[in-house]
């Protein structure tokens, strides 16, 4: 894409050695007896102690192997995971491997709560070859038409053409908000429309986030929000729903240098965040009280 970064395969490598900085100190920390973890972001001390998780490692595949056999791998992979009642988090790698992430959340659970963060809407549908191959364009319309998501989307941005059959999909969505509403809106404002009687499966493309943060995505696109903006809103999202799956897809390898591209941290925090979330943890009571 024109003045993108081609191939996401190197963006999990990078998330994941960041991850691995707060997991090793974090096992560190265990080691010696100390269970408190201070999160001067979100004014909490987690207790460590519990703390579990499993890293199954990358996925391999022969550079001869179709896209739908490696896409099917996955979603038996994932449904393995998720029919324990385990909780995936899959780095990704291209957005079109959320088709069969979710197929198999669907497998479970019959009907999902998709909420998707993208600057774009996915349901691209204005060529032959878009409304018969699977792709990160279209695997929103795909899904759609399994007739087993409620389709949420936020961040969406930018300008473009939709066709007819585009259009059809994009009014099956539940909600839809660009990325200047997700900033001026709360986050109850947001996801209040959500039905918490179903789960929630949450998908982020990096473009989401904005380009000064994130330049090294396949589709960048000027605007977008901010790394406190999608802490927020994913930090409420495991507060007040049932979450039974993630993914972060689309980042890029930085090539030779970094480029001042967070991407690769910002992913590894909110995966952090989610793994936090899931311990027990108490108010952090030492900051200076400004008196009006």
């Amino acid at each position: 894409v024109a003045g993108g970064f081609s191939g996401a395969k190197d963006g999990p490598g990078r998330v994941r050695l960041s991850l691995n900085n707060y997991l090793n100190k974090i096992t560190k920390l265990k080691e010696l007896n100390q269970y408190n973890l201070y999160d001067f972001d979100m004014k909490k001390i987690h207790n460590i102690k519990d703390l579990s998780f499993i890293d199954i490692g990358d996925m391999s595949y022969n550079i001869n192997e179709a896209p739908i056999s490696i896409g099917l791998e996955v979603e038996k992979l994932v449904h393995n995971v998720i029919i324990k009642n385990h909780i995936p988090i899959i780095v990704g790698g291209d957005h079109s491997f959320t088709y069969y992430t979710v197929k198999a959340a669907i497998e479970k659970y019959n009907k999902i709560n998709l909420i998707h963060f993208d600057a774009h809407h996915d349901v691209y549908l204005n060529t032959e070859q878009q409304k018969s191959t699977l792709s990160h364009g279209n695997f929103i319309a795909k899904l759609l038409r399994t007739n087993s998501i409620n389709l949420y989307q936020y961040g969406l941005r930018g300008i473009g053409f939709l066709s007819d059959e585009s259009f059809s999909f994009m009014k099956k969505r539940k909600k839809g908000y660009s990325s200047i509403d997700v900033l001026q809106r709360t986050p109850f404002d947001l996801f209040s429309d959500i039905d918490k009687t179903i789960p929630c499966y949450i998908s982020i493309d990096a473009d989401v986030i904005s380009p000064s943060l994130v330049p090294c995505v396949g589709s960048p696109s000027l605007g977008g929000i901010d790394y406190y903006t999608i802490q927020n809103l994913f930090n409420y999202l495991l507060a007040n729903f049932n979450i039974v799956g993630f993914d972060f897809m689309e980042l890029c390898d930085f090539k030779h240098n970094r480029n001042n591209d967070w991407g690769d941290e910002i992913f590894a925090k909110l995966i952090l965040n989610i793994l936090l979330s899931k311990l027990p943890s108490n108010d952090l009571d030492i900051w200076t009280k400004i008196k009006p």
